[in-house]
């Protein structure tokens, strides 16, 4: 199934198979690296290469403050994009190495 899951702050279901309408960008955002701050002048290029999925989450998050988008990929790749206020950041995680996932296994 394409589209999202939305959830609001306590982890109620609004929606299933959602396509994001981020509504209009604010532009006062400020990009930074999620674990310095610092500002990050590359993030929404990085963002515009890594495809649609992840380029309606940044939009999405550019338009409504304190939004929190998790995107995960076919390939593994995890990523978090935050709101907060007027700063906004991506955290990257990398997929899964094998000999980890057994760790993760609670069967």
């Amino acid at each position: 199934m394409d589209g999202c899951v939305v959830l609001d702050r306590t982890l109620n279901v609004l929606g299933f198979g959602a396509k994001l309408q981020p509504g209009a960008p604010e532009s006062n955002i400020k990009y930074v690296n999620p674990f310095t701050l610092a500002e990050d002048s590359e993030l929404e290029a990085r963002v515009g290469r890594l495809g649609t999925r992840h380029s309606s989450a940044f939009k999405f998050c550019r338009a409504n403050p304190d939004a929190l988008v998790i995107v995960v990929s076919q390939d593994g790749d995890v990523r978090i994009f935050i709101r907060n206020g007027s700063e906004l950041a991506v955290v990257e995680a990398t997929a899964f190495q094998p000999e980890m996932r057994g760790h993760l296994d609670h069967t």
